[in-house]
């Protein structure tokens, strides 16, 4: 018989206690790694959803770019590369895309479903295209990426000046001009009062103001050998200028209206197709009957207008073309020169190909009244005195000279400004000058051409004014494809509502 207290039992309760906490701690460690296996399985569960909703976004992503590539080329019938065709119901067209080539390893599969509506649209409508990415794991369950975004035509006026060349320059002749912005008033009373601001954008692969020379606005250019805007300027009291709004009047050039993220839309218009060129039309009556036969696309001849003439071009409710006849001075020119011949384009739209050179003056000229307007298709070079074209309108969209050709050609078109001009040039293969003859020389509008280069001459106080309503127009005659509208592209639910 033992007592209590005797050694043996004190060694049994040690080891008991021992027992008990191996035990304990076993029993912890067991409770840890369970709970450790859970975090590390729920890591990878969270890890792999999100390279899933990548996957998904990926497919969202490549569904917009097959909607601008549809959209752009009117084709919804082999989709991008030929993949499948679209279906169309009423306005909009839907299509999804699955199968080996969307699928990702383990078992995962993924599929886009894209939808545009206002498919067929015209030039002017925009579409709204729904893209949306989604990616099935191996047990079931989706991960799904919806965009949104609206499409639109790429509007070639977006700066004031723009050099399009791979080394194309904007050069500011010493002379005094100033380069800046304005908006066109809705009802603007006659005579027009412009609010001149500070939105001019002057971009291309170089910029340089010599003396005197201001833009209110901005300087855009690739980043040069130093990793700054291609800008070079004149220093001193008569130095070049770069303003804004809020710039310090001591200060000349604000660097913080000087960027290296240049933005201009380059697209080739092509020489268009001309077949049959039919006899020009006596007059009005004349053009409607032909219209009638050879339909609203024929294309007529155009001589130049006999002295003192006024020849009346055109027909309300339709664009007319006209092929111009080239030899009456030269046998490569089309000339408006020193007769008084006119050319008159009233409250209609009218379309004139000069197939070789454009040569008016002072004496011959073009004017554009009562809403009309007018596109000058240049397939060779040209001098254009400002008084030779009167665009009455005021309205710079009513008048556009359009270099057409897909490579650079060896032409220059010059502008001489005895007054004040109201147009555009769109020459994204010509080298383009102004030319400034007195005070009154103005510019109103946009120019992008391969180089340009503002040159007061005579004139003092050449400019250069934008008109901010060109960012939204576009060109019939330039080929420009669907693009996202700035800030329209966003993530959405499947409400559409923005996430």
């Amino acid at each position: 018989m033992r007592h209590a207290g005797s050694p043996r039992q004190g060694i049994s309760s040690t080891r008991g206690s021992a027992l008990l906490a191996v035990m304990c701690f076993a029993t912890v460690l067991a409770l840890a790694l369970t709970t450790f296996q859970a975090l590390c399985h729920q890591t990878l569960t969270t890890s792999n959803r999100n390279a899933q909703s990548t996957h998904a976004i990926e497919l969202a992503e490549m569904g917009l770019e097959c909607a601008v590539w549809s959209r752009t080329n009117a084709d919804w019938t082999t989709a991008a590369g030929g993949i499948a065709n679209w279906t169309i119901s009423g306005s909009t067209a839907s299509l999804t895309l699955s199968g080996a080539n969307y699928n990702f390893s383990n078992g995962v599969t993924g599929s886009v479903t894209m939808s545009v509506t206002n498919y067929n649209g015209t030039n002017t409508t925009n579409s709204v295209v729904t893209s949306t990415g989604t990616v099935t794991l191996a047990d079931g369950s989706t991960v799904t990426r919806i965009l949104q975004a609206t499409l639109e035509k790429a509007k070639p006026f977006t700066n004031a000046l723009a050099a399009t060349a791979t080394t194309g320059t904007v050069q500011l002749l010493t002379g005094g001009q100033t380069i800046d912005s304005y908006t066109v008033p809705a009802s603007p009373t006659i005579p027009v009062t412009f609010t001149y601001d500070y939105n001019a954008v002057v971009t291309g692969y170089s910029v340089s103001m010599a003396n005197s020379a201001t833009v209110n606005g901005y300087v855009a250019t690739p980043p040069n050998d130093s990793g700054v805007v291609a800008l070079t300027y004149t220093t001193g009291a008569s130095g070049s200028k770069l303003k804004g709004p809020s710039t310090s009047a001591t200060l000349n050039i604000d660097t913080t209206r000087a960027s290296t993220s240049p933005y201009q839309s380059v697209f080739d218009v092509p020489n268009p197709t001309i077949g049959t060129v039919y006899a020009q039309p006596a007059n009005a009556t004349a053009l409607a009957a032909a219209k009638v036969t050879y339909g609203n696309s024929a294309f007529f001849a155009l001589a130049e207008p006999a002295t003192s003439t006024d020849v009346y071009l055109g027909e309300t409710g339709s664009t007319t073309y006209y092929r111009a006849t080239l030899g009456a001075t030269s046998s490569s020119y089309y000339y408006l020169n020193n007769n008084n011949g006119r050319l008159i384009i009233d409250g209609t739209s009218v379309v004139i190909v000069i197939p070789g050179y454009f040569y008016i003056n002072t004496n011959g000229s073009i004017i554009v009244r009562n809403g009309g307007s007018l596109r000058i298709l240049l397939q060779g070079g040209g001098s254009i005195y400002y008084a030779g074209i009167d665009n009455q309108t005021k309205r710079p969209k009513n008048l556009s000279i359009i270099g057409t050709g897909t490579t650079t050609v060896g032409y220059t078109l010059w502008v001489w400004s005895y007054s004040k001009f109201y147009g555009t040039i769109y020459a994204p293969r010509h080298a383009v000058r102004i030319w400034g003859y007195n005070s009154t020389s103005e510019f109103f509008g946009s120019i992008v051409a391969s180089s340009v280069i503002i040159d007061p001459y005579s004139s003092t106080a050449l400019k250069i004014h934008y008109d901010k309503d060109l960012s939204a127009e576009i060109v019939p005659d330039v080929s420009t494809p669907y693009v996202i509208r700035n800030g329209t592209l966003m993530e959405t639910n499947s409400a559409g509502t923005e996430l």
